[in-house]
């Protein structure tokens, strides 16, 4: 992005239910957006960190109105979905749910990475 914008995505493949990775993630997208509102981010989960895409997921309850009124991308890889046998159903409102393909198009595309 030649605007001095950065493309950047915050990528949660940590288990919820182990420590407080997830959450920390949560607060640095929250960060990121809040003190340079011109960058573009997205929260993606892959591998254990889809667990915290849950309906009943507490930890995100706290974080989920300040996501969506920052209108943060929320992207589930379908593949680990399938692997931990989550269904669409399962999971809370807001997520896109995107393949390993595309999901790999979007880190392309980044400028920066940052992985809980």
């Amino acid at each position: 992005m030649g605007d001095g914008r950065k493309n950047i995505i915050i990528m949660i493949k940590s288990s919820p239910f182990r420590g407080s990775f997830c959450e920390e993630a949560l607060r640095a997208s929250v960060g990121l957006r809040t003190t340079i509102e011109k960058n573009e981010i997205k929260v993606v989960f892959i591998s254990d960190g889809v667990w915290f895409g849950l309906k009943d997921m507490k930890q995100f309850a706290k974080y989920s109105i300040s996501l969506a009124s920052l209108e943060l991308p929320l992207i589930i890889e379908k593949e680990s979905m399938e692997l931990l046998k989550i269904k669409q159903e399962d999971l809370g409102s807001g997520y896109k749910i995107m393949s390993r393909n595309e999901i790999s198009k979007l880190l392309k595309e980044a400028e920066i990475v940052i992985t809980y």
